[in-house]
């Protein structure tokens, strides 16, 4: 039986929680921040950025550690708020 092992996107994790943390915040309060929205955020995003993939937690580790630096989350950050200008421009608003 074939054992499967998990494949996890480092940038794909920290986008993620980077839109939930805008949409929510102070800074976009007219900006839907439904599932369908905080989705495409996302995909905009990171169609943008380079993927880094894990399969081992020390892995996992040092990809946070890589990405949390200041020229890596200048970029993550630059792309996800020029995502949520792009869907915010949509006139969807949650259901």
């Amino acid at each position: 039986m074939e054992q499967t092992v998990p494949l996890v996107n480092v940038t794909e994790e920290i986008v993620r929680g980077t839109v939930r943390f805008l949409l929510n915040g102070p800074e976009y309060p007219m900006y839907c921040s439904c599932a369908k929205c905080e989705a495409k955020i996302s995909a905009i995003a990171l169609n943008h950025l380079q993927s880094h993939y894990v399969v081992t937690a020390e892995d996992r580790d040092r990809a946070f550690e890589y990405l949390r630096q200041q020229a890596q989350l200048a970029e993550l950050n630059r792309q996800v708020i020029h995502a949520i200008h792009i869907i915010g421009q949509n006139t969807h608003k949650s259901e």
